[in-house]
């Protein structure tokens, strides 16, 4: 009888790869509305601004989209000082206070927002914002 109960626990691990990639999820892991045949009350959105010196790097990137719109291209910046900076660095943020102020409208409300580490190897920074509204 051990030798079963020590197959059985090596076969344990690839049986839960098995039941992972059929899509088979634990009930606490499908929550509360899903037994029940319920949406969850809220909805969530990311918004994800990058800022780069890199041309076409620089950019709002919203997921789901919003309006048909899941990307905005911001002005990429010559360099990473104020200075040589200001106007790019003025219009990008008018670019993201605008959408964050079309969201609003719409019922989203910035709950967290993450910024990310200064990356060399691509040269950009990058804040992710989080938002939720009531389902509708």
């Amino acid at each position: 009888m051990p030798a079963f109960s020590t197959h059985c626990r090596r076969a344990l691990p690839g049986v839960a790869l098995l039941l992972l990639l059929l899509g088979a999820r634990p009930a606490a892991a499908q929550g509360p509305f899903a037994a029940a045949g319920h949406q969850p009350p809220l909805e969530y959105m990311t918004l994800t601004a990058i800022e780069s010196a890199k041309a076409g790097s620089a950019k709002l990137l919203l997921a789901p989209s919003f309006h048909a719109t899941s990307e905005t291209y911001l002005e990429a910046y010559d360099s990473f000082s104020e200075d040589g900076n200001a106007y790019s660095y003025r219009r990008n943020q008018e670019r993201l206070t605008k959408q964050l102020d079309e969201l609003a409208a719409e019922g989203w409300e910035v709950f967290e927002v993450h910024p990310a580490p200064y990356l060399p190897a691509s040269a950009a920074y990058s804040t992710r914002y989080l938002l939720r509204r009531a389902r509708r």
